[in-house]
């Protein structure tokens, strides 16, 4: 074409423009209409600064066609608060506030309410967007609920996440928020029922459903769906919280057929999500048993509202067709009453018998293939240098203060937590429920028990075992915490994982190993042993018995290796930036110009990591003399046939690499499944290819689902021929 090589720029720059919106072509065009050909990074730094400004302006969630509004352009200034580089509304400090303390904190910084910028006030604020919670005009991080009571000194409850995104991207049609929201003063009677579902054998068994107007979808249980023996159908779908946090993943869709108690002439089909669990037992405590006059003589829909039970079926979508004429309106602390086919349903806040334990519920769903769809763009994104908050500081002084090594050279470790210790009451009777629920999954699977038995005696002895048993740390209480709801989250210590990767790619000899059983080899402090205990029976005869876990399940162990590197730099110099840079959890993934800098790396790592309790096994390289000397019961089983013409291949990171030739593949597999809009989309996410190997392919897969949005085909619908046979 004629270009200079310095001007190629010109090819993307066209390329990158015909993409763009025929009005923000116009906006760039005008900016730079002084120049003949204006330059690719001049493009980049005009959509980087449009994209601050749509992020400097906080909206809801939007089901219908966006309406054009008017943006401001500011400089990106630092935080008010706390004078680092972030806006406001992504301030730790700012978002440890209470709402109402927040609002004080914005009128005294002279902020404007609406959008939490400065130069304006909430009259003139050109922002279109409005609270999420209530639609008035205000910032969303300002809105409280307006309460005649008194202010309790607990807070409100609220399911934002710890770092909650203050400009959240537009929802689709499938992602209606809901949220629920109780006082640590009161409980709240949600609307429950108890009804009876035919089971697939045409027998009836009892339900607790509760009653969701704000619902677009019903659900069930898993333990319900096993009870009654209803058919599944495969279905994938995300259940979000408040924000979009990520609440659960779905297990399918099923249907089935609920009726009134003992009472054959109100039949409803209704179709279900199945999900693991809809929600903490309801009520949240057990409520003081009161002769309310306003339901004297009504026959209650759920006669044991009083006592906490679990919920097997959510009613949303259907609500409107179980209501009946007829409301009872009570006074102050005492529950409405509305009529339904199942009998009065209660509703409203009430004064509990004891101390009550703060609840509340759940949001959205949101279809996975968009998730999955919204990895596969992602991948190609540059990642942001993360910005250490106060926390993570905090953090990071609580290990430096309290992480010592032991005798053995072991590192003796305690959990950051964000406060005070806490106090987990009532955790034993869930761990057993859990284990019991366990049991009777090993009475279908022999070998699942064979398995976790053998998983647990490893524990004991010290061994090795294949099998991986899930401790969950995000299990509540019935008093509301978990144990991961009171530690600190610390910073990001983990590399970018195509940094990581053009790293590897990076020199000649390519060198990979892993870290055996990194997790337990080091052990948690004596004093917190006891945040860790664990309920185990190796037979339903034996006595179910109280472990303490003595090393780490989760989390710190980066941090350990880490504090390793920076105490030996001088030493290990060669480890030091292997461990800052090549290292993904427990793989070591680097590359050095020669074998003997591959040796001596080998050998720096193996003995310093070993000197603090880590073995170095399935070490790996492209060139076998890297791992002469090295006894082969370390080495990868690629290494010790290193002239088989067998596919010798392994995983690296999520990629397949053949360390005989250095080289990467991608296993293909043939699709059985019909062609549609859903399929394609799904097979296309499924690429992980963050080096751009498949570049090409991927492109073409790119312009296919453009076509596919353009011709507004619904998810199940086949495309047209010319797109089958692309």
């Amino acid at each position: 074409m004629k270009f200079l090589t310095d001007s190629w720029d010109f090819i993307l720059l066209k390329f990158l423009l015909d993409k763009l919106p025929r009005s923000l072509r116009e906006k760039f065009e005008s900016a730079h209409r002084a120049e003949e050909i204006p330059r690719y990074t001049q493009l980049t730094k005009f959509l980087a600064e449009h994209c601050q400004v749509l992020e400097a302006v906080a909206g809801p969630s939007s089901k219908t066609k966006s309406t054009p509004v008017s943006l401001f352009v500011t400089n990106t200034a630092d935080c008010p608060v706390c004078k680092e580089p972030h806006y406001v509304s992504k301030c730790s400090q700012f978002l440890k506030l209470s709402p109402r303390e927040r609002q004080a904190k914005a009128r005294d910084l002279k902020l404007c309410l609406n959008c939490l910028r400065s130069g304006h006030g909430m009259k003139n604020c050109p922002s279109a967007w409005t609270c999420r919670s209530c639609g008035t005009k205000h910032h969303t991080l300002l809105h409280y609920e307006q309460s005649s009571n008194t202010t309790p000194k607990t807070e409100p409850i609220s399911a934002t996440p710890a770092e909650p995104d203050a400009v959240p991207a537009p929802q689709s049609e499938d992602a209606p928020i809901v949220t629920m929201t109780s006082l640590a003063n009161r409980i709240v009677l949600l609307s429950t029922v108890r009804a009876e579902a035919i089971d697939a054998r045409g027998n009836a068994f009892p339900v607790r459903i509760l009653l969701d107007s704000a619902s677009q979808a019903n659900f069930i249980t898993e333990s319900c769906l096993r009870k009654g023996g209803f058919r599944r159908t495969k279905h994938s779908a995300t259940v979000l919280a408040i924000n979009e946090a990520r609440a659960a993943t779905t297990r399918g869709l099923t249907s089935l057929v609920i009726r009134a108690r003992d009472r054959d002439d109100t039949r409803f089909s209704i179709e279900d999500t199945i999900l693991p669990r809809i929600t903490s037992p309801l009520p949240s405590d057990k409520v003081e048993v009161q002769s309310w006059k306003h339901l004297k003589g009504l026959p209650l829909a759920d006669p044991e509202y009083y006592v906490p039970g679990s919920v097997d079926i959510l009613l949303g979508d259907s609500f409107v067709s179980i209501l009946r004429d007829g409301r009872r309106k009570g006074e102050k602390g005492e529950p409405d009453a509305f009529n339904s086919v199942f009998g009065w349903v209660l509703t409203g806040a009430v004064s509990p018998s004891v101390q009550a334990t703060p609840l509340l519920s759940f949001a959205t769903t949101l279809e996975s293939i968009e998730t999955s769809v919204g990895r596969f763009w992602q991948l190609e994104e540059v990642p942001e240098d993360a910005s250490c908050s106060d926390e993570d500081r905090r953090c990071k002084e609580i290990f430096a203060q309290t992480t010592y090594r032991d005798s053995s050279g072991r590192f003796v470790v305690s959990y950051s937590f964000v406060s005070d210790p806490p106090i987990f009451v009532g955790s034993r009777s869930i761990a057993v429920s859990r284990l019991r629920a366990l049991e009777r999954q090993f009475k279908s699977d022999p070998e699942f028990r064979v398995g976790y038995n053998s998983f647990m005696q490893d524990y004991l002895d010290s061994g090795h075992m294949e099998l991986r048993v899930v401790f969950n740390a995000s299990s509540r209480c019935p008093n509301g915490l978990s144990i991961n709801d009171t530690l600190l989250s610390g910073p990001k210590l983990q590399q970018d994982l195509l940094a990581i990767l053009l790293r590897f790619r990076a020199e000649a000899i390519a060198l990979t190993a892993d870290v055996k059983q990194m997790f337990r080899q080091i052990w948690i402090s004596p004093e917190q042993c006891d945040y860790q205990r664990i309920v185990w029976r190796f037979s339903e005869s034996d006595p179910i018995l109280d472990y303490l876990l003595k090393t780490v399940t989760f989390g710190l162990a980066i941090y350990c290796l880490l504090q390793l590197a920076h105490q030996y730099r001088e030493k290990y110099p060669l480890v030091f930036a292997t461990l800052l840079e090549a290292l993904y959890v427990d793989d070591v993934v680097t590359s050095v110009r020669t074998v003997e800098q591959a040796r001596a790396l080998r050998d720096q790592l193996l003995s310093l990591l070993r000197s603090a309790g880590f073995e170095l096994r399935k070490w790996s390289s492209s060139h076998p003399a890297a791992l002469e000397g090295l006894d082969t019961q370390l080495c990868s089983k690629s290494m010790l046939d290193f002239e088989s013409s067998e596919d010798q291949s392994q995983k690296i990171l999520g990629l397949r690499w053949h360390s005989q030739s250095d080289s990467f593949g991608f296993q293909v597999n043939a699709l059985d499944r019909e062609c549609t809009k859903r399929t394609i989309l799904s097979e296309v996410a499924r690429v992980f290819d963050p080096l751009g190997f498949l570049a090409p392919l991927t492109f073409t897969a790119k312009c296919l689902i453009q076509r596919l949005w353009t011709l507004k085909l619904d998810w199940n619908d086949e495309p047209p021929m010319d797109i089958h046979r692309s």
